[in-house]
């Protein structure tokens, strides 16, 4: 899986303050995914005369990892007894597999201000509008909660895929986001988050009408014949992704406050949170699945199944062994060298000025000379 992302914008700082806004653009350009390639298998056989293949490909016969909306080459895994042909390597063109390519166009617009802690006070406040539109949500589905990454139903069989462009899933049109901390004193530390955040987009899934291999996935398409969530109609149509109905907004309010212990423990902290602090009881997540698996309509479609998580409290004891840090030692600064000397002494004995000059001692005298002695 790859994608292409522009990020463009602009960022200005005064003193302490921060403004910004920045435009995000996402598309995903490839995608891997499991895929049947029974249906294209079937074409293949009849168009190159080989017996046989209706008995192995049967519609779930076999599933390869491959980049939907793009050709495959791979060995067939038929029955070689019957016709050698079924275990040959073949390519099997993009309009024979009807997979269109995968999907996921995000836009989104961003307003951030920031406000640096100055030892009183400081918070970051943001402002999202988004907007994500494609077929694919990505490696895992929120349709039917599908966690095993590569392996959603997005791609398993062409009729799955019909209606599946629309709102995605992890769509958010509006995000306000506000985190921030108030010091009064030098014991005690204030903090909240705050969140709200538009509804999600919900779809109505049921059995496909026509397609013979999505059928066999029962209630996993986007065609629905429940009233509540096709219009009003109660024949099976095409409902695409995310255009049924609407869930709630989110909204949630978190407070924090941190007491400094004091002395010795100077270190140390006791901090109380309390998340959801007005116990909000938003709804998050409801029933998608319009019909039963076999085409009746369920009674509990749009019935609430995830809440927000109820008001909680936290204590966290911080402790930090140890002790204050030791205060610095104090600077002893090196003694002043001694004077030097106002006087000198000379080798002579004579006392001299120090920046006077010693004066030189006389040669000493040569020795007498002998008599001449006689030569005998």
């Amino acid at each position: 899986m790859f994608q292409n992302e522009f990020i463009f914008g602009v960022t200005h700082r005064m003193d302490d303050w921060t403004f910004g806004v920045r435009h995000i653009r996402r598309n995903l350009k490839s995608a891997l995914e499991d895929v049947a390639i029974d249906a294209a298998v079937l074409e293949y056989c009849d168009r190159e005369g080989i017996a046989g293949c209706e008995d192995v490909f049967y519609g779930f016969h076999q599933y390869v990892l491959a980049n939907p909306g793009s050709d495959i080459t791979v060995r067939l895994d038929g029955d070689c007894s019957v016709d050698p042909r079924q275990c040959e390597v073949v390519t099997l063109s993009a309009d024979d597999l009807g997979y269109p390519k995968p999907v996921r166009k995000y836009r989104a617009l961003e307003f951030l201000v920031n406000k640096a802690f100055n030892g009183r006070y400081g918070f970051d406040f943001s402002y999202t509008w988004q907007k994500v539109r494609g077929n694919y949500e990505g490696s895992v589905k929120s349709d039917n909660n599908q966690d095993d990454a590569g392996l959603t139903q997005d791609f398993d069989q062409p009729g799955l895929t019909d209606g599946a462009y629309g709102i995605l899933a992890n769509e958010r049109k509006h995000t306000f986001k506000f985190f921030g901390s108030y010091k009064p004193t030098d014991w005690l530390t204030l903090g909240t988050n705050i969140t709200v955040q538009s509804p999600r987009n919900f779809s109505c899934i049921g059995v496909h009408p026509t397609d013979v291999f999505a059928q066999g996935y029962s209630a996993a398409s986007f065609f629905c014949a429940n009233p509540l969530g096709n219009g009003g109609s109660t024949d099976s149509v095409q409902v695409n992704r995310g255009t049924a109905f609407k869930g709630r907004w989110f909204k949630n309010v978190d407070l924090g406050a941190q007491f400094q212990l004091p002395g010795a423990l100077s270190r140390s902290s006791i901090r109380v949170d309390v998340f959801n602090v007005f116990n909000m009881k938003s709804k998050l997540d409801f029933v998608e699945f319009g019909e039963n698996d076999d085409g009746s309509l369920r009674d509990d479609y749009r019935l609430v199944t995830g809440y927000q998580a109820p008001r909680s409290l936290r204590f966290t004891l911080a402790l930090r062994f140890g002790g204050a840090s030791s205060a610095p030692a104090p600077v002893v600064e090196a003694p002043l060298p001694p004077a030097p000397p106002a006087t000198q002494t000379c080798s002579d004995g004579s006392v001299i000025d120090a920046t006077a000059v010693c004066p030189v001692p006389a040669p000493p005298a040569p020795p007498a000379a002998e008599p001449a002695g006689e030569r005998g």
